[in-house]
């Protein structure tokens, strides 16, 4: 049932899906004077708030590593009970142990990004409130370094790593929000 055939062909279908869904997704989207690049169509706006931040996006992710995790720690659980030798066992305890963390991590740093996402999509601040959307914008990037944080590649033989330049581009990006917020607050202040 399960041979290399079926998983090459069930591969291209789901390339296939994701092609077709970004670019019906995408072509939602529209550059509006006063809120900037937000959905347009009320249909994609709906289909995103309901389905794909919170499903595809957010939970359905979280539910396959965490099955598959579980999956993983009943799977070693038995392996205890049979006959193998002692290193496999302990392999395999570590291996499960590291793969449950990794899903703990994947989790607590998805769901605030794909929260706010939500969030975001539903009440979008316009630009004519610099401040308000400047915090919103300073929010949206810390959200999305934190979430990019989760993709992180540790190298002891590299200093520096593709994920940790898009999170220092994400904190540069702030730089001229900070400064909005900063120069909002002491005009306040002044007056």
């Amino acid at each position: 049932m399960c041979t290399l055939k079926l998983g090459r062909y069930f591969t291209f279908i789901f390339i296939c899906f994701v092609i077709i869904h970004s670019i019906a997704l995408g072509s939602s989207y529209d550059i509006q004077p006063t809120f900037g690049c937000t959905i347009s169509n009320y249909v994609a706006l709906q289909y995103s708030t309901y389905f794909f931040y919170p499903v595809l996006f957010g939970f359905l992710p979280i539910i396959i590593a965490s099955l598959f995790s579980m999956l993983a720690y009943h799977n070693v659980r038995r392996v205890v009970r049979r006959q193998l030798p002692i290193v496999r066992r302990k392999l395999d305890k570590q291996i499960t142990a590291m793969v449950l963390m990794r899903v703990i991590a994947f989790v607590c740093l998805t769901l605030p990004s794909t929260a706010y996402r939500i969030y975001a999509i539903n009440f979008p601040i316009p630009q004519s409130i610099p401040m308000a959307y400047a915090v919103g914008r300073l929010i949206q990037t810390i959200l999305l370094s934190i979430y990019n944080i989760d993709y992180m590649k540790i190298n002891n033989n590299q200093s520096d790593s593709l994920t940790s330049k898009q999170i220092i581009n994400n904190f540069d990006t702030c730089a001229p929000i900070i400064q909005l917020i900063d120069e909002q607050y002491q005009y306040t202040n002044n007056n």
